[in-house]
């Protein structure tokens, strides 16, 4: 599959970046060496409506006119769906989603697979925020194309300009383009200083979600995500508090009295969003939704949180084996009312 790439937390990217302007190469050991005292660039990121919903992809393969279509986990067909996403795709057809692509060439990528990555929400796929008001619908918000019909782990993939893809409400299809974006300047030497725009921002969005309102709705909005133009390789995200009990004016340093343990930091990262993510991901299709999964749902739970969440940790010198012990606790309760509702 052509998988969309993770979507990193504020202090991660700012790290990353900052590693990457200072890195002068390896000693000889093999170990990178870094110019602490190099001067960081300002760098101009773009914010788009997060919407809470799952993320999904159609594939075009442009050879053999045929659609894939994939979860950010796996390939998925009408017969193995995730929330009818793969059938509601198919059943359209290829034509009507290689007419989307209209204000650009084809034939002048020289790419066999286009990907169109978005936001399969709405109805009953999430809930808490303005989408559940709207039908279930696809929203465009990335664009890639290629050769091959994969992606390595940390490749560098071309990111096409995702906005050109068109509308069609008829067929419930958006762009997230539709909305005003926000932009930020982050000084890598001084990130802290862009923190309070970001804050105020996500506030914004939180209190009334402007892609919903777009289409005549009104209601709470779940944050932001951030790019270099349309280039997700650097992203990062920013939820209000509704949808996570750490907000950005938090990072990139941590409040260490509000993360005093492993209990505390299990509390803080196994909330409500990330344990309905790891439900739809881990118990689709529905037929996999019994208690033999409950050990797959553990692992991705834990796994997420020391992915997304690892570096606070060892900030705050938290046991990586008590976060395993008390995330866990969280997991079995939440699982078991979630299967038996």
């Amino acid at each position: 599959m052509i998988k969309f790439p993770k979507i990193k937390q504020y202090r991660q990217i700012v790290k990353i970046l900052s590693d990457k302007e200072r890195f002068t190469g390896l000693d000889e050991n093999g170990d990178p060496t870094f110019d602490s005292n190099k001067e960081l660039p300002t760098i101009e990121f773009t914010g788009r409506c997060k919407l809470h919903g799952t993320n999904a992809a159609v594939i075009l393969d442009t050879k053999d006119r045929v659609l894939i279509t994939q979860s950010r986990e796996r390939i998925i067909t009408p017969i193995e769906d995730n929330a009818g996403f793969s059938a509601w795709v198919n059943k359209k057809g290829y034509k009507l989603w290689e007419d989307l692509l209209g204000n650009m060439d084809i034939r002048e990528i020289h790419k066999r697979y286009i990907v169109i990555y978005g936001e399969w929400c709405g109805g009953n796929i999430q809930k808490t925020v303005a989408l559940t008001e709207l039908p279930k619908m696809f929203v465009v918000f990335g664009l890639i194309h290629k050769s091959d019909y994969s992606v390595e782990e940390n490749e560098q993939v071309e990111w096409c300009d995702f906005t050109k893809v068109k509308e069609n409400p008829d067929e419930l299809i958006y762009n997230i383009g539709r909305i005003p974006s926000f932009r930020v300047d982050v000084n890598l030497n001084i990130p802290k200083t862009s923190i309070a725009q970001m804050v105020e921002i996500t506030d914004k969005v939180e209190e009334c979600c402007p892609f919903a309102k777009s289409l005549g709705i009104e209601g709470i909005g779940e944050g932001v995500v951030y790019t270099e133009g349309y280039n997700y390789d650097y992203a990062f995200k920013v939820k209000g508090e509704k949808h996570s009990i750490s907000k950005v004016k938090k990072l990139p340093s941590v409040n260490v009295e509000a993360v005093s343990g492993a209990r505390a930091f299990a509390h803080k990262h196994a909330h409500e969003d990330r344990l309905e993510q790891a439900w739809g991901i881990v118990c689709e299709p529905p037929e996999g939704k019994g208690m033999e999964m409950l050990g797959d749902f553990i692992q991705w739970v834990v796994n997420d949180i020391l992915e997304e969440e690892l570096d606070e940790a060892v900030e705050n010198e938290i046991d990586i084996k008590l976060i395993k012990k008390n995330v866990p606790q969280i997991c079995v309760p939440w699982f078991k009312r979630k299967l038996f509702s």
